[in-house]
């Protein structure tokens, strides 16, 4: 089944397709910039987990009251590096 069958399958006309492809390429360039913005972001928080070595030990359960919690730990560092505190 065609992409558009499926939208007429679902009751949306091809009048408000149409619209609604309209205002999508209207918004191109803004979503290309909330990508880009996305994608810097992204990278800041993988290359700070890299630094400070998280692994699935960091992700292991704890006793709650924050006694020698490496998770925690690590996990402050790497807030402190993505946002250069």
């Amino acid at each position: 089944m065609e992409l558009t069958e499926m939208y007429r399958t679902l009751g949306i006309s091809d009048r408000v397709l149409s619209y609604g492809n309209q205002v999508e390429e209207s918004l191109t360039d803004r979503f290309r910039t909330i990508d880009v913005t996305t994608e810097y972001n992204q990278l800041k928080v993988i290359s700070a987990m890299q630094k400070n070595r998280v692994s699935d030990v960091h992700l292991s359960g704890t006793t709650g009251y924050g006694y020698n919690d490496l998770g925690r730990e690590t996990l402050e560092k790497v807030y402190a590096d993505v946002f250069g505190t």
